[in-house]
């Protein structure tokens, strides 16, 4: 019968990822490592409906008591699958509950347009999100773990895909944050694409796509950097 995730202490009883780690590396058996760290994460995801007073959705709580089930490494694949579907979810409600843009009314300089779009992707984007609260942290502790190190220590093992995104909007962040600085903005299309991105389903073509849009930003923005 497959271990309970109920024998372990809930993700939510530790305050960083740090100290969640710590336990599953020395209290969990290696055997149920994988699966602990996968539902860890699935706990933290289903906060997200708990702080809003939104039901977890049907379909997922029928899949998350189907799984239990099923033997390992069968159940961490499954589990893993689940929790791209709750982030691809989350991201929907989201940008669904983002207020639409007023119509402009008077003109907005370049940087004043960049703010914008920071500030409503990070609204929208849980990723992005992550992004700007490091930076925030970065900026108040100088002992702030490296952006690469904090998104390892916050992603589970085994789940690369959601990593990589993560840092993949790091690098999108930056890139922004460069257009900012050099009082320009990004073309219309380049903004459809940055949005865009947020609702293709979570997995290497959402990944593919953000390697792509950075590249684009980045050649985009090479010339300035260079002059």
């Amino acid at each position: 019968m497959p271990t309970s995730p109920s024998q372990f202490r809930s993700r939510l009883e530790f305050k960083n990822s740090d100290s969640w780690r710590a336990y599953v590396e020395t209290d969990v058996p290696p055997q149920d490592r994988a699966y602990v760290s996968a539902f860890g994460m699935t706990t933290l995801y289903l906060q997200f409906y708990a702080v809003r007073n939104l039901p977890v959705p049907v379909e997922v709580d029928v899949e998350l008591h189907r799984l239990q089930a099923l033997d390992e490494p069968a159940r961490t694949r499954a589990l893993v699958t689940l929790n791209n579907r709750i982030f691809a979810d989350m991201t929907r409600l989201m940008m669904q509950a983002a207020p639409a843009e007023p119509p402009v009314i008077t003109a907005e300089t370049p940087k004043q347009s960049m703010e914008k779009l920071i500030r409503r992707l990070e609204k929208e984007s849980p990723a992005f999100a992550i992004w700007r609260s490091y930076k925030r942290a970065q900026v108040s502790d100088s002992r702030a773990p490296e952006w690469t190190e904090y998104v390892r220590t916050l992603v589970p093992r085994g789940e690369d895909e959601e990593a990589e995104f993560i840092l993949l909007m790091g690098q999108l962040g930056e890139l922004l944050c460069q257009f900012q600085e050099q009082n320009k903005t990004v073309d219309a299309l380049l903004k459809i694409r940055i949005f865009a991105i947020h609702r293709e389903q979570a997995g290497a073509k959402r990944n593919l796509a953000a390697r792509l849009l950075v590249q684009d930003l980045l050649e985009a923005i090479a010339p300035c950097a260079c002059a």
